[in-house]
């Protein structure tokens, strides 16, 4: 199936408020207007590729994107690091949990990506939210951070792990613009490096050198991305975050944009 079509066969129950309805068919028509541009990727900036993008993002606001970023509170704090890893067929100790930290940051959104039904329980009910979301990209990437905790050495604690995966934890961890941008994109970033041909394995491998060393400096501006319309702004925050299905706009956008953030990684 193609990209397009794929995103085609979004549910309008997806929109919420009194624009819902207005929302979905000017969606629908922005995504048969652009087929070529979302099957081929944006290549190059140019005004259309603005203008697209920047429909993209007005339609977010219509979008049910559920619940802040980092929710550590409700029923989700059942869910336990054990939960997560048995996602995966894995298991988690020693250094390995304390990656992952349960009830803290990254613990927040793999719960996020695992499991968005029970992330977003409460607000589903303010919203009568009752259909199941696809989140299939998501979650796979989200497995693939757990299987990448699952190769940290056992008995390390975190001040002690190679400086690589200490920044990345650090990186992925906070609560900096830097995050929030890259549990945005980074799910996408994973998606396109395995359709240009790497293995999961590889795909995390690329990510994580890109997070801590080819980013320390430019990751803000990468991800901002000027002349493409991806971001109004130079501090992205939950408003930029992914919503409750990965057919919606909020989806399609961080998909594109982790196209160009893939065109600019040396060494794929």
């Amino acid at each position: 199936m193609e990209k397009g079509e794929y995103y085609l066969g979004f549910d309008e129950h997806f929109f919420i408020g009194q624009n819902k309805e207005a929302a979905a068919q000017q969606y629908r028509e922005l995504l048969k207007n652009n087929q070529f541009r979302i099957n081929d990727g944006i290549r190059e900036i140019s005004h259309a590729s603005n203008i697209f993008c920047r429909k993209l993002r007005e339609l977010t606001r219509d979008e049910y994107l559920h619940t802040n970023m980092l929710r550590r509170n409700g029923s989700i704090l059942k869910i336990s690091i054990d939960d997560l890893a048995s996602t995966a067929n894995l298991s988690l100790v020693g250094s390995q949990r304390d990656f992952v930290a349960h009830e803290g940051r990254v613990w927040s959104h793999l719960v996020r990506l695992l499991f968005p039904e029970k992330y977003a329980d409460f607000s589903n009910q303010r919203y009568k939210i009752s259909k199941i979301p696809r989140y299939d990209n998501c979650a796979s990437f989200a497995k693939e951070v757990i299987r990448y905790a699952a190769n940290l050495p056992i008995e390390t604690p975190s001040w002690l792990l190679k400086d690589e995966d200490k920044t990345f934890k650090n990186v992925i961890g906070s609560e900096s613009n830097a995050a929030f941008k890259f549990w945005t994109l980074a799910p996408y970033i994973h998606l396109e490096l395995q359709e240009k041909g790497r293995t999961p394995d590889e795909s995390m491998r690329r990510i994580v050198s890109w997070a801590t060393k080819e980013n320390e400096k430019v990751l803000p501006a990468q991800f901002f991305l000027d002349g493409v319309g991806i971001a109004e702004n130079r501090t992205w925050s939950e408003e930029n975050r992914l919503g409750y299905d990965e057919r919606m706009p909020s989806h399609l956008l961080a998909r594109l944009a982790a196209e160009i953030v893939v065109g600019k990684i040396r060494s794929v």
